[in-house]
């Protein structure tokens, strides 16, 4: 398994990863594909960081950074978003890519990386715990699905 950054002809992968996944994970995804073009606009963002966990010539998992852009937060990232294939789950998958991701940042001078989710995704807050992220915030029933309320929890690493 490689982790690397976004490539210019990732839109057709990062399509199909983006949908498989959404569809498991019951959360609103365009079936529409990624352009080109959209992508490059993407994987050209100044503030932002999207990398990919490659398996067998497939996408199988993507973390998306956003960077601090100023020079008081410019020692910071933030884990926008996250997800592996519903049929590469519970293979570690999710560590290797995230692990991945915290080297390059601690590469790049980042001190603090944060990340926020939902309290009731118990195998994601345990794959952060295990990598070293702590809560330092909760944000009371500020996640409602189908009329349930979750909390979410905001998490942080200092590296």
């Amino acid at each position: 398994m490689t982790v690397r950054s976004i490539r210019k002809g990732d839109a057709r992968g990062l399509s199909k990863l983006l949908s498989g996944i959404s569809k498991e994970a019951s959360f609103i995804y365009t079936e529409e594909p990624l352009l080109p073009e959209e992508v490059e606009k993407l994987r050209l963002h100044p503030g932002k960081q999207i990398y990919v966990l490659e398996h067998e010539n497939a996408l199988v998992g993507y973390c998306t950074v956003a960077l601090g852009m100023f020079p008081e937060n410019s020692h910071t990232a933030k884990i926008q978003s996250m997800g592996i294939m519903p049929d590469q789950q519970n293979r570690g998958c999710g560590k290797i890519l995230l692990s991945a991701v915290i080297e390059k940042l601690k590469q790049e001078d980042k001190k603090v990386i944060t990340l926020e989710v939902v309290d009731k995704n118990t195998p994601a807050v345990k794959l952060y715990q295990s990598l070293g992220f702590i809560e330092v915030g909760r944000i009371k029933d500020a996640f409602i699905k189908m009329g349930n309320k979750s909390d979410i929890l905001i998490m942080s690493l200092h590296v």
